[in-house]
């Protein structure tokens, strides 16, 4: 990537446990339509909203600038920030456990993987979230903002 344009990345659907109710809501809204358009129209549009409601991470390299977003429908909204100088990229490993109870309190564990490009900023322990994803597509942008920041990214999925 050139430094003179905008990386984007969704870090997060913010309804991530709503799928299936979101595609619930889209289905009784079609069904709904025949008899009450009104109502039907509302459940579709209110489905389609919770599917396209995101969170993300969006910089602008030409003119300096960070933003985190907030996005729904395709458009992104959030405050912009100064680009401040980076000290450190690293990409790392993030483990999430669900636990899953049945009715007859059998309970089941169940362990995903994923990975995070995390920015900091020069001298600070907070950090921006860049890319969340399977570990091909975080190392390529691990690179990219690498050669945009003139960093090393640092490596920590071993």
């Amino acid at each position: 990537m050139n430094p003179s344009s905008v990386y984007v990345r969704k870090t997060k659907p913010t309804f991530a446990n709503a799928l299936i109710p979101a595609i619930a809501l889209i289905i009784v809204g079609i069904v709904v339509l025949t008899k009450i358009i009104l109502l039907g129209l509302l459940l579709i549009v209110l489905g389609v909203f919770a599917l396209t409601l995101t969170e993300g991470l969006e910089i602008d390299f030409t003119r300096r600038r960070i933003r985190i977003f907030f996005g729904v429908f395709g458009l992104r909204f959030g405050k912009w920030d100064m680009l401040p100088e980076m000290g450190r990229i690293t990409l790392v490993p993030v483990q999430v456990k669900n636990l899953m109870t049945s009715s007859t309190n059998l309970t089941t564990e169940a362990t995903a993987t994923y990975f995070q490009i995390r920015l900091y900023p020069q001298g600070s322990a907070e950090y921006y979230i860049a890319s969340i994803g399977k570990l091909n597509s975080c190392q390529t942008d691990a690179t990219l903002l690498s050669g945009c920041f003139g960093l090393t990214y640092e490596d920590y999925t071993n």
